[in-house]
């Protein structure tokens, strides 16, 4: 993008409702992404690591990470929740790390 359609684009962001700019900034952190590792154990997800139950639902978020509930035993986990990542720093770098 050149400096002039970036300037163009800082002036139209200072032209959002309060509303706008929130939704806007949630979405531009979206876009900073889950490292890949976490999107890999988030669809390998089967259920429940306290119980092994398959039926729960969302749970809100925590640091970035879907929260879920289990409708067996009510507990709630993540998809690192009693793996070897979980309680680990700097999921940035997990990738460096691996490789």
């Amino acid at each position: 993008m050149n400096i002039s359609d970036f300037n163009f684009l800082k002036q139209t962001v200072n032209e959002l409702s309060p509303r706008q700019k929130n939704d806007l900034e949630k979405h531009l952190l979206n876009l900073e992404s889950k490292p890949l590792v976490l999107k890999l154990l988030e669809k390998a997800l089967s259920g429940c690591p306290h119980c092994q139950h398959n039926d729960s639902y969302k749970w809100g978020t925590s640091k970035g990470r879907q929260r879920y509930r289990c409708k067996a035993c009510s507990k709630t986990y993540n998809a690192l929740t009693g793996s070897q990542l979980s309680g680990l720093h700097k999921p940035e770098k997990w990738e460096q790390y691996c490789q």
